[in-house]
C-alpha cells in the first residue's frame, strides 16, 4: 500500500494546479490520503506488476509521442528555418497563401527537415472554388509552427470548402479532402497489398511483448511493422461468448483485417520482441503475420488557429460540405509525430488520424460553429493520445475511435455536448480518462459492429448528462454494442447499467483515486511523473487566459465580420448548391435557372453560399418536390447586384410562419451582413424566398 499511495501523492502533486481548469474529478493532495478513494482495481495492478505478473488491467501508459516517455521538444530557435514569407506567402494581404507555404514545406523536406514558421497574421487557402487543394508534408522532421494559436498569433483561414463534383458522395463524408494533410505516400498501400516479412508460428498472450516467427531474414531492430491477420476467428475469440451478427458483415464475410502497429526491439533466434505490449491474444491457429510499414516521423504542428469559413446552420450528415467541408489536418502513416496548442475554429473535423502510431494531440481546443468531429482516431492506429482537448464547438461526436484503433487514450478532454464515441470498426483497449462528458454513443455502418471491443476502460469519467440514462453495452440489434467495458468512478449525472454486459462496474458515483490512470500508470512504469505531464497543463493554463482569434457568429450582432470579398459566376455558386443533398443521399432537390449564365457577383461568397443553403433547408423541412431557384441581375438605389428567388413545391399541410424557422432567422442574419435582405412571400400552398444581394466594392 505505501508504494500505491508515493504514486497517488507523485499524481496529485502533479496535477492539482489543472484541476481548476480541467479536475472535474475531486480528488487533491489533501484526499490523496484517503485509503478508502483508492482503486482496488488499481490496487491489483499495482501489486501484479510488482509481481512480475501479466496484468488484468491493459497497460494504456504507452499512448503519446515517443510512448509517453519524453518531453516533445521545443523548437530550437538555431535550428533550420524556413519562413512562409521568404517562399511568397504574405498574412492579411487577402491572396491565396496555399503555394507559398507549400514551397517553404518542400524546401523544408528537401533540407531533410526543418521548421516551415509561418509569422502572426492571417493566410488564407483556397480562396477560390476553382482551384481548391491541400498542403502536404510527406518527409520526416517537418515542424508547421506558427506565432501562437490565439488573438494576435498565426491563422490559417481556409475559404472554400472541400468537395468535388459531386459534394453529396457520401464517401466524402468522412475521408475526404483536408487542409493539411501529413502523410507517408508509401503508406497509402493496402494492408491487404503489403509484403509479407514472416508468418508468426507460436502463440502470444495480451499484454506480453514477444512473438515467435518462422524466420527473420527480412527483419531489423528498429523495423516498424504491422502485425496483421485476416481470419474472423480472432473477432470469434475476442467476442466470446457472444456470437457474430449476420449484418456483422465486414467480419462474417471476413473483410475485415485485425491489425496492430509494432516497433521491433529485439531478435532473438525467431524470437521477436516488440518495443510495445501485443494487445490481442495472439494464436499461431489464426494466421497472423509481420507486415511491412515504413511510417513518416517527427512530424509537428504547433501554435497555430486553423479556421474555417463552416459557420453555417450545421446538420449532421446533410452534406459533404456539412460533414467534411472544412476538415483541417489529416494524419495518416506517421509515428512519434503530434500536433500541439493548436485551435480549431468553424471547422468540420479538426484532426483525423489513421495508421499511425504514438501520435500525440495536446492543448487543443475547438470553438466556432458546431461541426462534425472532435479529434478521431481510426484504423489500425495505436498508442494515440488526445490529452487537454476542450471543444467549445459542441461537434455530433466526440472524442471519436473507429476501425480496429487500438491504445488510444483520450485523457482530460471536454466540451459542450460531448459524447464518448466509439464509431464501429471494432477499436480495442481504448482508455477514456478524466474526461468530462454528457453521453455514451456510437455509430457507424452495422457491417462493422461491434463498435467497440474488449478492454475499453471508462476511468473517472464526469458523465453531465440532461437526463438519467441507462446503458446496456449488449444489443446487437441497437447501437452501442461494446464488448463488456469497464466503468470505474464514473459519477456526475444519474446513470444506470446492465451490469451482466460489463466486466467492470467500480466505485459506482463516486471518483476513485489515482484520478488519472494513464499518468499514474504511466508513472509507474517509467519509475517518476514524467515532466512533460506537468508542462502541458500548465500550457493549459496560460492557453486558456488568452483570448482566441476573433470570429464570426451568425447569431451574435456584436461579432466581428471577416469578409473575403470575390467576383464569381453566380451559375457555379447555385450549380454546386443544388448538387448538395440534404439528406445525405444522392438526390438533387432543387434545380435553378437564370436569365443569363455569365452573371457574376462581388461580394463575399460564404455570406450568400450559407444563407441560400440555409433557406433551401427551411424548404427543404416542409416539401422536397419541385423546388425551384431563379437567379436574375438587380439595381437597387444605384447599386448592382442579384436577386435570387427560392420558391417550394406545393406544402402538403398547414405553412408554418416561416420567419419562425431557425434556418430562416440565420439566413437573414447573414444576408444583412453583407447588405442584403430576404422577403417572404407566401402563394397558396408554397412559399419563396426573394434574397436581393448587392455587388460589394472590388477590393
Amino acid at each position: 500500500m505505501a508504494a500505491i499511495l508515493l504514486v497517488i501523492l507523485a499524481l496529485c502533486s502533479a496535477c492539482h494546479t489543472v484541476d481548476a481548469v480541467y479536475g472535474e474529478g475531486e480528488a487533491s493532495v489533501g484526499s490523496a490520503l484517503d485509503d478508502a478513494r483508492v482503486s482496488p482495481t488499481w490496487q491489483k495492478y499495482v501489486d501484479q506488476k510488482q509481481q512480475g505478473l501479466v496484468t488484468d488491467l491493459p497497460d494504456y501508459s504507452w499512448a503519446g509521442y515517443e510512448r509517453g516517455e519524453r518531453s516533445i521538444p521545443e523548437v530550437d530557435a538555431t535550428a533550420d528555418r524556413f519562413v512562409v514569407t521568404d517562399f511568397g506567402a504574405h498574412p492579411d494581404d487577402l491572396l491565396d497563401d496555399r503555394r507559398g507555404i507549400q514551397s517553404a514545406i518542400d524546401a523544408a523536406e528537401a533540407n531533410g527537415g526543418g521548421v516551415v514558421y509561418l509569422p502572426a497574421g492571417r493566410y488564407l487557402i483556397n480562396t477560390q472554388m476553382a482551384d481548391r487543394g491541400t498542403l502536404t508534408i510527406e518527409a520526416d522532421h517537418v515542424i508547421l509552427k506558427g506565432a501562437g494559436s490565439r488573438a494576435s498569433g498565426t491563422i490559417i483561414h481556409q475559404i472554400h470548402p472541400f468537395g468535388g463534383g459531386n459534394p453529396h458522395d457520401f464517401r466524402r463524408m468522412h475521408l475526404g479532402d483536408n487542409l493539411l494533410l501529413i502523410h507517408a505516400g508509401r503508406e497509402e498501400k493496402r494492408l491487404s497489398e503489403r509484403r509479407v516479412l514472416c508468418k508468426i508460428t507460436g502463440d502470444s498472450d495480451r499484454e506480453t511483448f514477444d512473438v515467435e516467427v518462422d524466420h527473420t531474414q527480412q527483419l531489423s531492430v528498429g523495423d516498424h511493422v504491422y502485425l496483421y491477420a485476416r481470419n474472423k476467428a480472432v473477432i470469434e475469440k475476442a467476442i466470446a461468448p457472444f456470437v457474430l451478427e449476420e449484418a456483422w458483415t465486414s467480419t462474417t464475410q471476413n473483410k475485415s483485417y485485425t491489425v496492430e502497429i509494432h516497433e521491433i526491439a529485439a531478435i532473438n533466434d525467431n524470437r521477436v520482441t516488440f518495443a510495445e505490449p501485443i494487445r490481442y491474444d495472439i494464436k499461431a491457429e489464426h494466421q497472423w503475420e509481420l507486415r511491412e510499414r515504413a511510417p513518416l516521423s517527427h512530424v509537428g504542428v504547433e501554435d497555430i488557429a486553423f479556421m474555417g469559413n463552416g459557420w453555417h446552420p450545421y446538420k449532421h450528415h446533410r452534406s459533404g460540405m456539412d460533414d467534411g467541408g472544412w476538415s483541417m489536418i489529416k494524419i495518416k502513416g506517421v509515428t512519434d509525430s503530434y500536433v500541439r496548442r493548436c485551435s480549431f475554429i468553424h471547422c468540420s473535423q479538426s484532426v483525423y488520424v489513421a495508421q499511425s502510431s504514438y501520435v500525440s494531440l495536446l492543448n487543443i481546443t475547438q470553438a466556432g460553429n458546431p461541426g462534425h468531429h472532435s479529434p478521431r482516431v481510426v484504423f489500425h492506429s495505436y498508442g494515440v493520445l488526445g490529452g487537454l482537448i476542450n471543444d467549445q464547438a459542441g461537434c455530433t461526436h466526440g472524442p471519436s475511435l473507429q476501425g480496429g484503433a487500438l491504445g488510444t487514450v483520450f485523457w482530460r478532454w471536454k466540451g459542450v455536448d460531448g459524447s464518448i464515441d466509439s464509431h464501429a470498426g471494432k477499436p480495442y483497449t481504448s482508455l477514456y480518462d478524466n474526461v468530462c462528458v454528457n453521453r455514451i454513443s456510437s455509430s457507424g455502418g452495422r457491417r462493422s459492429y461491434p463498435q467497440h471491443l474488449r478492454n475499453l476502460m471508462l476511468w473517472n469519467v464526469n458523465l453531465q448528462a440532461d437526463q438519467p440514462r441507462h446503458y446496456d453495452f449488449w444489443q446487437p440489434e441497437k447501437s452501442n454494442v461494446f464488448m463488456m467495458p469497464m466503468v470505474v468512478g464514473m459519477h456526475g449525472s444519474e446513470v444506470t447499467f446492465n451490469e451482466e454486459h460489463l466486466a467492470l462496474l467500480e466505485s459506482h458515483g463516486q471518483p476513485v483515486l489515482p484520478e488519472s490512470l494513464y499518468e499514474s500508470q504511466l508513472a509507474l512504469r517509467l519509475g517518476e511523473m514524467p515532466d512533460w505531464i506537468r508542462d502541458v497543463q500548465e500550457q493549459q493554463e496560460a492557453l486558456d487566459a488568452q483570448a482566441l482569434p476573433a470570429y464570426y457568429d451568425r447569431r451574435d450582432p456584436q461579432s466581428p465580420t471577416w469578409f473575403y470579398p470575390e467576383t464569381f459566376y453566380v451559375y457555379r455558386m447555385l450549380d454546386y448548391l443544388t448538387h448538395l443533398s440534404l439528406q445525405a443521399y444522392d438526390s438533387k432537390l432543387f434545380t435553378f435557372t437564370m436569365n443569363d449564365d455569365q452573371l457574376i457577383l462581388n461580394t463575399d461568397q460564404s455570406f450568400v453560399r450559407h444563407a441560400v443553403y440555409a433557406l433551401m433547408h427551411a424548404i427543404y423541412q416542409q416539401t422536397q418536390h419541385a423546388n425551384t431557384i431563379h437567379a436574375e441581375a438587380m439595381t437597387t438605389t444605384g447599386v448592382n447586384g442579384i436577386r435570387l428567388a427560392l420558391a417550394s413545391g406545393p406544402v402538403n399541410r398547414t405553412m408554418p410562419d416561416m420567419d419562425a424557422d431557425p434556418y430562416v432567422t440565420d439566413a437573414r442574419a447573414i444576408v444583412e451582413r453583407i447588405g442584403g435582405r430576404i422577403v417572404t412571400e407566401y402563394a397558396g400552398k408554397s412559399v419563396r424566398f426573394v434574397v436581393e444581394v448587392p455587388d460589394q466594392p472590388a477590393r
